[in-house]
C-alpha cells in the first residue's frame, strides 16, 4: 500500500507552522512494526525515538488495562527536564510524536491550536494513505546475517530507562539545542 507522502509532509508543514520557534522533531510510523511511514525527511533526526515512543505506548497501554483504569486516548504528554515536551499521538494503526520547546512555543498554544489542528489532520487521512503492515509483513532485514541468527524475527525490548537515555544523549544533533542555563 503506498503512503500519500505530500498529506503526511503538509501536515508536517502546519504542525511546524503552528508551532513556530519552539517546534523541534516530529515523525509518524506504524505502531505494528515502528517504521516510519515517510522515509529519510527533515523533521527527525532523531529514529531512536520511534522505537522508544512505540514501546512506551504500548506499555502504558498495557499497565492501564491491568490496572482496570481505561484505555488510552487519542495523545498523552512527557514533561521533560529544561521545559521540553514531547506529545505521543495514537491513531488507529499509527503514532506520532512532537518535541516542543517550551521557551518558545507556550503550552496554551501546543493544547489549542496544535494539536487540535494535528488530530482533525490525521483523523482526515483516508486508510489509503497510510500503510497498515503486520510484523510479518514488514520489509526483509537488510543484513544476511541477522536474518539467519537465532534472534531473528524477534522484536527487541528496550528497556524504557536505557532507551531514554540514548534518546535524550541523540538529542544533541542538529535540531536541537537546549537553552544555556
Amino acid at each position: 500500500m503506498s503512503i500519500n507522502t505530500d498529506k503526511l509532509m503538509s501536515i508536517f508543514e502546519t504542525l511546524k507552522k503552528d508551532l513556530g520557534e519552539g517546534f523541534l522533531a516530529t515523525d509518524v510510523w506504524n505502531t505494528a512494526n515502528a517504521r516510519p511511514l515517510v522515509k529519510d525527511h527533515e523533521y527527525n533526526k532523531h529514529p531512536k525515538a520511534i522505537t522508544l515512543f512505540n514501546e512506551a505506548t504500548g506499555m502504558l497501554g498495557k499497565t492501564l488495562e491491568e490496572s482496570d483504569y481505561p484505555g488510552l486516548g487519542n495523545y498523552y504528554l512527557i514533561n521533560l527536564e529544561k521545559n521540553y515536551l514531547v506529545v505521543v499521538i495514537s491513531i488507529e494503526s499509527f503514532q506520532q510524536f512532537i518535541l516542543v520547546d517550551l521557551s518558545k512555543t507556550p503550552m496554551g498554544i501546543v493544547m489549542s491550536v496544535a494539536l487540535p489542528n494535528l488530530l482533525s489532520s490525521l483523523s482526515g487521512l483516508e486508510k489509503k494513505d497510510v500503510p497498515v503492515e503486520t510484523e510479518a509483513a514488514a520489509a526483509p532485514s537488510e543484513n544476511q546475517a541477522e536474518k539467519d541468527s537465532p534472534e531473528a524475527g524477534k522484536t527487541k525490548k528496550l528497556r524504557i530507562p536505557t532507551a531514554l537515555k540514548e534518546f535524550f544523549d541523540s538529542l544533541t544533533g542538529p535540531t536541537f539545542h537546549p537553552p544555556e542555563k
